[in-house]
C-alpha cells in the first residue's frame, strides 16, 4: 500500500487547513476589535486541535531567546502545532473517505 499518494490534498483542503492553523495568530486583533465573544466563536473550530498546539506552544516558549520574544513563540509554536495535528487529522479523513470521481 502506497501511503504517499493517498495523503494528497486539494486546495479547498489547504485552505482550510491554513485558516485553522492561522486563527491563533489573529486572536488578540480579533479580541481587540469585536470583543471576547466573538473571538471565542472565531476560535471555536481550533478546540479539537488545541492540545497539541498547546504542546507545540511550550516547546517553541524554551527556545525563546529573550523575555520579550515568548509570547511570538508561543503563538508561532501552538499555530504550528494545530496545523501539523490538522495535516494529519484531514490527510487521515481523505485517505478513509476519498472523493467520488465525478463522471
Amino acid at each position: 500500500m502506497k501511503l504517499g499518494i493517498h495523503w494528497k490534498l486539494g486546495r479547498q483542503d489547504w485552505l482550510i487547513l491554513i485558516v485553522i492553523s492561522t486563527l491563533p495568530l489573529t486572536y488578540v486583533p480579533l479580541r481587540l476589535h469585536y470583543g471576547e465573544g466573538v473571538t471565542m466563536l472565531a476560535m471555536t473550530p481550533t478546540l479539537l486541535f488545541t492540545p497539541v498546539g498547546l504542546f507545540f506552544a511550550e516547546m517553541a516558549g524554551t527556545l525563546a531567546p529573550s523575555p520579550e520574544l515568548k509570547p511570538w513563540f508561543y503563538g508561532v509554536g501552538f499555530s504550528l502545532g494545530v496545523f501539523l495535528f490538522a495535516y494529519i487529522c484531514l490527510a487521515n479523513w481523505r485517505y478513509h473517505h476519498p472523493r467520488k470521481k465525478h463522471a
